[in-house]
């Protein structure tokens, strides 16, 4: 049976705590760095155009995050680009700030994962950016392959270099529960770095 170990320490606290379960969940997976530029236009809340250097890569079939010093924006559609312009629409989370505001633009990075939430004993993430002049990154889980399907729980946040561990045996709140995941989304919100994203957890699989 796999075990994971993590310690707290804080002062004259200093404690590791190991836990046990039927399957270790292991993922790495590299994330590309975002594209840098400005909100040039604000049409709404969701809707604008973000100006970026030529060479941008993203095209009109992509999905994107949307990342500024104040918030996230996650899976935003690219309406229409061309060489150094990006339009996006709809998504989810924080409203689009003021025109003029410096951004960054991600594609999404798709893994295909199983992972059944209700049966989390322990998981801990990690975005791990060298010298991060960033934003962090947005997880989004899903209940199909490829980012199909629906959502399943709220997504999590995480900021570079700060390691999140939910003890969910330990009484942890549990940011996974629902439908048996899939898939899940991630992308990265430094405009220079390349990241590495980090997933280790333990689940129950016996009936």
């Amino acid at each position: 049976m796999p075990s994971l170990s993590y310690a707290v320490a804080l002062g004259s606290i200093n404690k590791a705590v190991i836990r046990s379960a039927d399957d270790l969940i292991d993922v790495q997976v590299t994330l590309p760095a975002g594209k840098s530029g400005t909100l040039t236009t604000r049409t709404d809340d969701n809707t604008g155009v973000v100006t970026v250097a030529s060479g941008h890569g993203i095209t009109d079939s992509d999905t994107v995050d949307v990342y500024w010093s104040t918030g996230r924006r996650y899976g935003v559609d690219v309406t229409a680009t061309d060489a150094t312009t990006i339009s996006i629409d709809l998504g989810a989370g924080d409203n689009l700030p003021a025109s003029s505001t410096a951004v960054v633009v991600c594609k999404q990075v798709v893994v295909n994962k199983a992972i059944d939430g209700d049966a989390l004993s322990i998981l801990g993430l990690l975005i791990d950016v060298a010298a991060s002049t960033g934003f962090g990154t947005r997880l989004t889980f899903f209940d199909a392959v490829s980012a199909g399907g629906s959502a399943v729980g709220s997504g999590i946040d995480l900021d570079a270099n700060a390691p999140v561990v939910y003890d969910i045996t330990g009484g942890a709140s549990n940011p996974l529960t629902g439908s048996p995941i899939l898939s899940f989304v991630a992308s990265n919100g430094d405009g220079t770095n390349a990241a590495t994203l980090k997933l280790q957890g333990l689940q129950d699989v016996t009936p």
